[in-house]
């Protein structure tokens, strides 16, 4: 407690991670997880290894968001590049993917 300085730097500190969002905060603009929404399109359209490029919110009542994702074409044997849309509940668990 001696170099009251050094406290209020990392009292300081705290508070902008916290406003920030803190290491989560910073993940997209949407605020939206994208591990869990990969997930999610494994589920429904059966793809391997989606991997979600951009996301960007378009609607916010309905909170809406269009991502572009990435997945491997087991019958092609390539990469291919999609764009979808997603809807999410008031508390941010996913709605609706399509």
């Amino acid at each position: 407690m001696k170099d009251w300085r050094t406290w209020v730097l990392l009292i300081g500190a705290f508070f902008l991670l916290k406003m920030c969002g803190g290491c989560l905060g910073c993940s997209g603009p949407s605020g939206i997880d994208t591990d869990a929404l990969e997930i999610r399109l494994i589920g429904k359209y059966h793809i391997d290894n989606p991997h979600i490029t951009s996301v960007e919110k378009v609607n916010d009542d309905p909170p809406t968001f269009r991502f572009e994702y990435d997945y491997e074409d087991r019958s092609l044997g390539i990469r291919q590049h999609r764009t979808g849309h997603c809807t999410l509940y008031e508390d941010g668990d996913f709605k609706d993917i399509y």
